[in-house]
C-alpha cells in the first residue's frame, strides 16, 4: 500500500475510493502487478496473486486462491 493511500485509508470514512499512485512493484529489474482478495467486513486479505503482466488471468488466480482458502478453513 503506498503511503498516499494508506493516508487516506486513515482518514475515515469520508473518503470515496481508494485508489494507489502505482498499480505495480517494482523489483530489481522488472515490475510485477499485485492482485488481492479482501473479505468484505474484516477487510482481511483471502487471497492474492502476483505476476509480470496485468491480464484479467491474475484477477482469477487471485479469486481461486481464495476460494481454496475458504474451503480448507471450512473443511479444518
Amino acid at each position: 500500500m503506498s503511503r498516499e493511500v494508506h493516508v487516506r485509508f486513515c482518514e475515515g470514512p469520508e473518503v470515496r475510493s481508494l485508489r494507489p499512485t502505482h498499480p505495480y512493484v517494482r523489483l530489481d529489474e522488472a515490475f510485477v502487478y499485485p492482485a488481492v482478495m479482501l473479505a468484505a467486513f474484516s477487510r482481511k486479505v483471502i487471497g492474492c496473486a502476483m505476476e509480470d503482466h496485468l491480464w484479467a488471468e491474475l484477477a482469477l488466480a487471485a479469486l481461486e486462491r481464495a476460494i481454496r482458502r475458504q474451503q480448507i478453513t471450512r473443511v479444518g
